[in-house]
């Protein structure tokens, strides 16, 4: 092997050892825990027959191209059961949504959020001609099973910032909000539903 040719193949392994250690941490950060849709929250709240116990606004997340209004709900369903999480209803100027997330799965949305906000610090300027988009695990497009959630965040060439919050229907836009605004108001309904 020539000198040349040596000093390729250590370059290369030297970058597969660096891809794969940055892969590992990054998949640290929080586990990959599937919210198929529906939750238990959202079958109980949308069934026939069931009726909102109790809610607590948390408050709201307002941007120039999304609005999201976030509560903590108690909801009794038909056959007597109570169900508890968080309510969050979405709006553009194109639609709206609902997400219930169940209580037990609010932990999980918390690690996905600072996720989100830990890696924002990771990746360079973005390069791309419309948006470079960074996501959750569970939500990537190979994902055969609709998830109920799935939260993102975007950049622009231009240095636009924004959140991102998908359902199975739609997908909403929030420029210049970041992940950790939603992250406050999950920790507020933690908070409430102790």
């Amino acid at each position: 092997m020539n000198r040349a040719t040596k000093t390729l193949l250590i370059v290369y392994l030297g970058s597969l050892t660096y891809v794969s250690s940055s892969v590992s941490a990054q998949s640290q950060l929080a586990e990959e825990i599937s919210v198929p849709e529906p939750t238990h929250l959202h079958t109980a709240a949308e069934a026939d027959g069931s009726v909102l116990v109790w809610s607590e606004l948390l408050g709201e997340i307002n941007s120039a191209d999304s609005n999201a209004t976030v509560l903590a709900i108690e909801v009794e369903g038909p056959d007597g059961e109570r169900v508890r999480g968080v309510k969050i209803s979405l709006e553009n100027s194109t639609s709206s949504d609902q997400i219930y997330i169940t209580e037990s799965l609010l932990n999980n949305l918390q690690n996905e959020l600072r996720e989100l906000e830990v890696t924002r610090h990771w990746y360079g300027k973005c390069k791309a001609q419309y948006r470079c988009i960074h996501g959750i695990a569970r939500c990537r497009p190979a994902t055969t099973e609709k998830q109920a959630y799935c939260p993102g965040r975007y950049s622009t060439s231009s240095a636009e910032v924004g959140f991102l919050l998908g359902t199975p229907r739609s997908s909403f836009s929030f420029p210049s909000v970041k992940a950790a605004q939603l992250d406050t108001l999950i920790s507020e309904a933690v908070q409430v539903l102790e």
